[in-house]
């Protein structure tokens, strides 16, 4: 967290604290801290959620995980937005059978 930033962080409401950290866009690792701080909320909460249901995995360093998801989905993002594809999207119908 850069340092002019601490003093929002830590003392904002719940949803001035989502939205400052969601709007950061310093891309200076690879990745944005957006990108990082969305990742690291959804895979705490999914391994929280895991902890308290007994469905433990293994996970042997959380936080190189976490940077090398972040850094994986900015590439995916940086590929879509310059290969030039329509952002259409398809419809199937799937069945089993």
């Amino acid at each position: 967290m850069p340092v002019r930033r601490r003093h929002d962080f830590f003392n904002g409401s719940l949803l001035g604290w989502l939205y400052l950290n969601l709007g950061m866009v310093n891309d200076e690792v690879g990745y944005s801290w957006a990108t990082l701080f969305s990742i690291v909320v959804w895979w705490s909460w999914k391994w929280r959620c895991g902890y308290v249901f007994g469905e433990i995995g293994k996970c042997r360093d959380r936080v190189q995980f976490v940077k090398d998801f972040a850094s994986q989905v900015s590439q995916a993002h940086k590929l879509n937005r310059y290969t030039g594809r329509s952002n259409t999207q398809m419809e199937r119908m799937v069945a089993w059978k």
